[in-house]
């Protein structure tokens, strides 16, 4: 079942449906549904798919000629791929769709590759009308080489990057489950189709996680660093500043501090988990709306794999000595809530969008931004072009709000510096007495439930 990704799958269409030949580059970290979107594209079109494998350009060539024209000896003398394209396209009739996934493994190594798909879209008086639809989870590498690749035919060409799903998608996923166990998949998963799919819609949130994350064999166990082993060398460095993340050393100066690494080497170990889409940096809010290094703090942006570097990364022999059941109960649950606000903050945010999107919000948003620091906290930050802000806080404990959160709030405001018209409070356990009757008597001040969203 194709879940999230209906707008995806209207580009697509809308792109075929054009007289003219295309490409499509459609790329993502691993896991999220970038095969799936394309298959379910192809359905009922006159369609190839080829799945390309690390592999000599020559051997590359070859297992693709036997994909197009069957296993044959005679494959071999193929010099080219423009060989193989003319043997996909010689009986066109209706526009053909031709999917290349990870189409990076072949480009990288084989530039008659690129050349030959170019000739094929700008050539339609030979080839006919032809889709090319390149995908790869490689995001640096598609990011980085847009010019090289595709410059000569940039109006042609469309890029599609696939995002991690948003939480309806979620609570539609697990519809009978409750809308905190709905926030514990989001923050457990990260909104990634390829987790998502591989956890039950009828297990307990617990046992979910117990049997298809915790226990031997299960798919889950060791996905959370697959993303680094993909694409990385010096596999357990990048394992040592990730953990170092998930610990909550967001700073590089935590990170040399712990670790003994440079600086330097610190700073392009995070550029290179950054263009993949592993890291990102987090900028605390600037009344001058500037962005300075110094004021940023790193965190790993999956959640699965923040999770998996939190618990499953230093504590892998617990959890071999130990049932499913008994390591979750005595490393994961004890402050598994915690881990999860982070999850519930990108909710609120979700539910913040969705109201300026449909009138609801008391200002039009130019700017984005939160304090990420250790004694100042403001989990969201919507400004608008006035210098006029929407602010959030977000609590996914399990006791109720009080007043004391919202003083807290305003002092953190104060030393931000910020013009905070409105203030938005977030909740899971709901609001005490004495908070409620503040947001009674001032308008700017907004109480949102969780089950409001």
């Amino acid at each position: 079942m194709l879940v999230g990704r209906e707008e995806q799958l209207a580009a697509l269409q809308k792109i075929f449906g054009k007289l003219t030949s295309s490409i499509v580059v459609l790329y993502g970290r691993t896991g999220m549904g970038k095969t799936s979107l394309a298959r379910e594209f192809m359905k009922n079109k006159d369609s190839f798919y080829y799945s390309a494998i690390p592999a000599a350009a020559e051997e590359t060539r070859l297992f693709m000629a036997n994909s197009v024209y069957g296993p044959s000896e005679l494959n071999g003398y193929l010099t080219g791929y423009e060989d193989i394209f003319a043997g996909l396209t010689k009986e066109n009739k209706v526009k053909k769709v031709i999917v290349i996934d990870e189409f990076n493994l072949i480009a990288k190594n084989d530039t008659d590759f690129m050349e030959s798909v170019i000739r094929m879209v700008t050539n339609q008086a030979d080839y006919g009308r032809v889709m090319v639809i390149l995908v790869s989870s490689s995001v640096s590498y598609v990011e980085g080489n847009k010019d090289k690749l595709f410059g000569k035919v940039s109006s042609l060409t469309t890029y599609i990057k696939l995002e991690e799903l948003k939480f309806m998608d979620i609570m539609h996923f697990f519809a009978s489950y409750s809308i905190e166990d709905c926030v514990r998949f989001y923050g457990l998963t990260g909104g990634v189709p390829q987790y998502i799919a591989r956890l039950s819609k009828k297990q307990p949130f617990e046992e979910n996680i117990c049997r298809n994350v915790f226990s031997r064999g299960a798919y889950l166990l060791d996905a959370g660093h697959e993303c680094v082993q993909e694409e990385l060398r010096e596999t357990a460095l990048y394992n040592t500043i990730l953990g170092c993340l998930a610990a909550g050393m967001n700073k590089i100066n935590d990170i040399y501090n712990y670790t003994g690494f440079g600086r330097d080497k610190i700073s392009v170990y995070l550029k290179n988990l950054m263009e993949r889409d592993i890291v990102e940096k987090v900028y605390s809010y600037d009344v001058s709306g500037k962005e300075t290094i110094k004021k940023g703090s790193y965190r790993i942006k999956p959640g699965f794999v923040e999770f998996w570097y939190k618990y499953i990364y230093p504590n892998r022999t617990a959890l071999v000595e130990n049932e499913p059941a008994d390591f979750y109960r005595e490393y994961v649950k004890p402050d598994l809530d915690e881990f999860m606000n982070e999850g519930f903050i990108r909710v609120c945010s979700e539910y913040m969008q969705l109201l300026e999107e449909h009138g609801g919000l008391q200002l039009k948003t130019v700017r984005k931004s939160r304090v990420y620091e250790k004694d100042v906290r403001i989990d969201i930050i919507r400004e608008d072009e006035e210098g006029v802000c929407a602010v959030g806080f977000c609590d996914f404990s399990g006791e109720p709000m009080g007043r004391k959160v919202l003083e807290n709030l305003r002092d953190s405001i104060r030393e931000a510096g910020m013009n905070a018209a409105y203030i938005y409070l977030f909740a899971r356990s709901g609001f005490d007495d004495a908070l409620k009757k503040v947001s009674e008597e001032e308008e700017n001040l907004i109480l949102v439930d969780i089950r409001d969203l």
